[in-house]
């Protein structure tokens, strides 16, 4: 693999994570909601189509009924949360 701007020009394995997607060439081009990111799943998932409409509703007031409605919230907090409610399930 050749990088040019880190000097490599070896065998080579890359991981990118989550945030990697956003200064990716194609998400300047992309219509609709961003890549998520941990700190912004709430207002991409707002971002998704009509056809979602539904599913985004539901999860947006469960959000507002446990945090408020002015909720600033990580989607990894959310799940967090709902992670030991989840054991009531089992």
């Amino acid at each position: 693999m050749r990088i040019g701007r880190v000097g490599l020009n070896a065998p080579a394995l890359v991981v990118l994570g989550a945030g990697a997607t956003r200064g990716a060439s194609f998400v300047r081009d992309l219509k609709g909601p961003l890549p998520p990111l941990d700190c912004d799943f709430f207002t991409q998932a707002q971002r998704l189509g009509s056809d979602r409409k539904r599913l985004v509703d539901r999860l947006i007031s469960n959000v507002s009924e446990l945090f408020g409605n002015n909720f600033s919230l990580t989607m990894e907090q959310y799940l967090t949360h709902l992670e030991p409610s989840s054991a009531h399930f089992a």
